[in-house]
């Protein structure tokens, strides 16, 4: 199971937003290297809200590097992620909606996330182990 707080194609939606058509062309040259590299998720999870709140939450947080952030470039944004999540049907993807979180709700939300993938991923790997053991015990005929 592969599980990541970091999705590769984040780095395309980006792009497609920043660059010039020029750049965006080289760009993608390279990101298809790097993304035949990376095996793809078996579940992706999205946190969404919709533009307005994440302009709030932008400003609230005050990141230096969000300064210049405005509410067009996220719906732009928005509209990007909604394109590719239509076209890219590889993984699951889970979506939850959290515009009406606060940050309380937010982290319970996560932390009920991040633990509902443990136990999947503690469950597959026992059922990978249980497999391996099987396999072990039916290929090895001398074994005690």
């Amino acid at each position: 199971m592969v599980v990541s707080d970091y999705y590769v194609d984040q780095n395309l939606i980006y792009a497609q937003r920043n660059l010039n058509k020029l750049q965006l062309k080289r760009f993608k040259i390279e990101f298809n290297k790097v993304k035949a590299l990376c095996q793809i998720p078996d579940v992706k999870i999205m946190l969404q809200c919709n533009p307005h709140t994440a302009f709030k939450r932008i400003q609230k947080r005050k990141h230096a590097g969000d300064t210049d952030m405005d509410l067009n470039y996220l719906h732009g944004l928005n509209a990007l992620w909604v394109q590719h999540n239509k076209l890219n049907t590889n993984a699951l993807l889970l979506s939850f909606d959290t515009t009406a979180l606060n940050k309380l709700q937010m982290a319970l939300l996560a932390k009920t996330i991040l633990k509902t993938i443990h136990k999947t991923f503690d469950y597959a790997s026992w059922r990978v182990a249980s497999k391996n053991k099987t396999a072990m015990r039916t290929a090895t005929p001398f074994s005690t």
